[in-house]
Order: C-alpha cells, then sequence, then structure tokens
C-alpha cells in the first residue's frame, strides 16, 4: 500500500457544470430523397448539453448557471427550436447542429469557457463537439 503524503501528492482536477436544454426541430437528408425520391422531412425533439467549465473553488451556483440559461435561450433555443433547420444550417445533420450551437456559443460571454456542446438526437445517438485547447 502506497502512503501518499500532503507533501508528495496533489491532484488536479477540473469541474464543468453541464446543463441540457431541449430542442424541437424539422430537418430534411438531402440522402433522403436520393435514396427514396421522397423529401425525407422529419422532426425530432433532441436533448442539447452545454458544458461550461468552472473556475478552481466555484460551484455550478457561483459560476452563473442562471447566465448559461439566459445565453442558451437567446442565442440557441430562440433560433432554433420549432424551426426548420434546413433554412438555419447549411446540412440538418446532428453534426452540423452542434457545430453551429458551438460556434453561436464561442462568441457569447461564456466562449472562453465552454468545453463541449453535445446534440442527443435518440437514445442511441449524441453528437459531441469538443474545444481542443491551443488549436
Amino acid at each position: 500500500m502506497t502512503n501518499f503524503s500532503r507533501s508528495t501528492y496533489s491532484m488536479r482536477t477540473l469541474s464543468f457544470l453541464t446543463k441540457r436544454y431541449r430542442l424541437s426541430f424539422t430537418h430534411a437528408l438531402a440522402t433522403d430523397f436520393i435514396l427514396s425520391g421522397k423529401s425525407g422531412l422529419h422532426g425530432h425533439d433532441a436533448y442539447i448539453e452545454i458544458t461550461c467549465r468552472l473556475s478552481a473553488g466555484t460551484s455550478a451556483r457561483d459560476c452563473g448557471a442562471e447566465d448559461l440559461d439566459r445565453i442558451v435561450n437567446a442565442h440557441v433555443l430562440n433560433r432554433l427550436n420549432n424551426q426548420h433547420l434546413n433554412d438555419i444550417i447549411e446540412h440538418g445533420t446532428g453534426e452540423s447542429l452542434g457545430n453551429y450551437i458551438f460556434n453561436c456559443l464561442e462568441r457569447t460571454e461564456i466562449g472562453s469557457r465552454l468545453h463541449s456542446v453535445s446534440v442527443v438526437e435518440t437514445r442511441k445517438n449524441r453528437f459531441n463537439i469538443e474545444k481542443i485547447e491551443g488549436a
């Protein structure tokens, strides 16, 4: 058994806050039309998960969780909820939706703390967009 003393062992940890929001939208995939001759128009009730890095020693309450709600509502939900994604995003796929949301939020006051955006379309598929530090 290893004995770790305070002077020889310290662990650095990162804390994150993830909030989940519901987003309803329709979209049509070009491949649906090409393969079947039908429009492929369909809807989703997806969840988006926004993850922000917390500053050292802060809690979710201290980090401005209410600000995160306000920003996500203003820059994402009010723009995309109950909309046809093909009118807003070039490709109405989950990946392009995740990238669009990430880019929208990165330009806001939470941009420096934004860690990732996940789009959960079904129980079986999730699209994760993460910031690569130093890139």
